[in-house]
């Protein structure tokens, strides 16, 4: 089973969330609801995880070109095992910009580019709800490729 560890203790909202850096030196967060359940693993998958390896794709999963700009949502979609969407602006009291919220039924890492090129990856050890909060010095914000 997968290590939560890494991920505070549930806030208000019941989220756990964990803290991380793009490759670009980005700060955001990634989180999700704590009460959902581990996926159950298979093989090395969630040593992988817990040694800090790295994350593993679901197979097949080499991406999809997406647009779904700032103030979007869609549900019954199939994008990389991400089935739903809302991309908005967080209320002004909170340390990022923008969140996007997220319903996976698969699939153990899921990274989502912005216009800018910066990639946000989140560990989606659970399925259910998730969440990606970060700050964009983009003008137009939008998500244009999953994997």
């Amino acid at each position: 089973m997968a290590d939560l560890n890494k991920y505070a203790i549930p806030d208000a909202n019941g989220i756990r969330w964990a803290e991380a850096t793009t490759k670009n030196g980005v700060l955001y967060r990634h989180g999700f609801h704590h009460t959902a359940t581990p996926k159950a693993s298979a093989g090395n998958e969630a040593s992988a995880i817990n040694s800090g390896r790295g994350v593993i794709k679901a197979s097949g999963d080499g991406g999809v070109d997406v647009n779904w700009p700032l103030g979007t949502k869609a549900d019954h979609i199939s994008v990389c095992h991400v089935t739903s969407y809302d991309f908005f602006a967080t209320p002004d009291d909170l340390v990022y910009d923008y969140q996007m919220k997220f319903f996976v039924d698969g699939g153990w890492d899921r990274t989502f580019t912005d216009d800018l090129n910066v990639e946000y990856s989140c560990v989606t050890i659970t399925n259910g709800s998730h969440y990606i909060q970060f700050s964009s010095s983009s003008t137009n914000p939008a998500i244009r490729h999953v994997s």
